[in-house]
C-alpha cells in the first residue's frame, strides 16, 4: 500500500495472537490486513471502504431462500475438536443455522461428519427423499478427496438417464444425488460448492464438480474466489482439522457473501 498513512498494532507478543495493520491510502480508502502465527504471515489486504460494502448491501437478501437444506460433511455440521485432541463432536456452529437465524429462514441440516458422496447415496437418499425446501446446497467433496479414501473420480460418462445405474465414482454419485434431489422437488434450486479445505486432491476433484454445475446448467460457487479460504487465518483458526467455534462463525459470513455474489 503506497501513498497513504499506516497504523500497525501488535497485542502481548508472549500470547502470539497476531498483528493487524491499518491503512488509508491517498484517495480515501480504508484498508486493513492481519498476520497469524508465529512466525507471522500477512493476509492479503482488505477493502473496508463504504463503496466496499455496499457491493454487498446491494445484492439480495439471502431471506429469499425462505426454506433450504445443506448437504455436506463435517465442515458443515459444526464438528469441533479441542487442540489437545478432545472431541467435542457435531455442535450448533452450524454455518447453515447462522444463515437461518440471521435472515428468518428455515434450515434443514442434511450434513454427516465424514460424509462423502458414496456414503450419502447409500446411507441418506431416503432421507433426501423425504426432504423438499426451496434451495439444496450441496458443498461435499473434502472427504471424496482425501487420498485415504480411494474415491475413484469418474467422467461424466458415469451420469445416465437412469442414475440409479449410476457406477460407484464421484461423477455418478455426485449426480445421483442432484437427481434425487429433481425427483423430489423438482421446482427447488441447487446450488453447487467447490472445496473448501484440501486434503489432497482438490486440483482433480473441483474441476469435477465445476463440470457436474455445467453439465446441469446448476451455479458453483467456488469457494476460492473469495480469499478468505486461502488464507492464514483459516488455517489458523482450525483445531484437529477443522474450525474452531470462532472459525465457524467467520466461515458462516464468508460462505454468506459468496452466495449472495452466486
Amino acid at each position: 500500500m503506497t501513498n497513504g498513512n499506516g497504523y500497525t498494532d501488535t497485542p502481548d507478543s508472549e500470547r502470539k495472537a497476531g498483528q493487524v495493520q491499518i491503512v488509508v491510502s491517498a484517495n480515501g480508502s480504508l484498508y486493513h490486513r492481519i498476520a497469524w502465527g508465529s512466525p507471522a504471515k500477512w493476509g492479503d489486504w482488505q477493502d473496508d471502504s463504504y463503496t466496499s460494502k455496499m457491493k454487498y448491501d446491494n445484492l439480495p437478501s439471502l431471506a429469499i431462500f425462505n426454506s433450504f437444506a445443506v448437504i455436506g460433511d463435517s465442515y458443515s455440521k459444526g464438528y469441533i475438536q479441542k487442540a489437545d485432541g478432545t472431541i467435542l463432536g457435531e455442535t450448533n456452529n452450524k454455518w447453515g443455522q447462522f444463515m437461518a437465524s440471521q435472515y428468518g429462514t428455515t434450515f434443514t441440516d442434511l450434513s454427516v461428519s465424514g460424509q462423502n458422496t458414496r456414503k450419502f447415496v447409500e446411507g441418506y437418499l431416503d432421507r433426501l427423499k423425504q426432504t423438499k425446501v426451496g434451495t439444496y446446497f450441496i458443498i461435499l467433496g473434502i472427504n471424496d478427496a482425501s487420498p485415504d479414501n480411494n474415491i475413484e473420480l469418474g467422467s461424466l460418462d458415469d451420469i445416465k438417464n437412469d442414475s440409479s445405474t449410476n457406477p460407484q465414482t464421484f461423477y455418478g454419485d455426485y449426480a445421483r444425488i442432484i437427481d434425487t434431489i429433481k425427483q423430489t422437488s423438482p421446482n427447488s434450486k441447487i446450488v453447487l460448492f467447490t472445496i473448501m479445505a484440501d486434503w489432497g486432491l482438490r486440483n482433480k476433484f473441483d474441476p469435477a464438480i465445476k463440470n457436474i454445475g455445467k453439465y446441469y446448467s446448476l451455479p458453483v460457487i467456488n469457494v476460492l474466489d473469495d480469499q478468505y479460504f486461502s488464507s492464514p487465518l483459516f488455517s489458523t483458526l482450525q483445531s484437529g482439522g477443522h474450525p474452531t467455534v470462532p472459525g465457524y462463525g467467520i466461515l458462516a459470513n464468508h460462505l454468506m457473501q459468496l452466495i449472495q455474489k452466486c
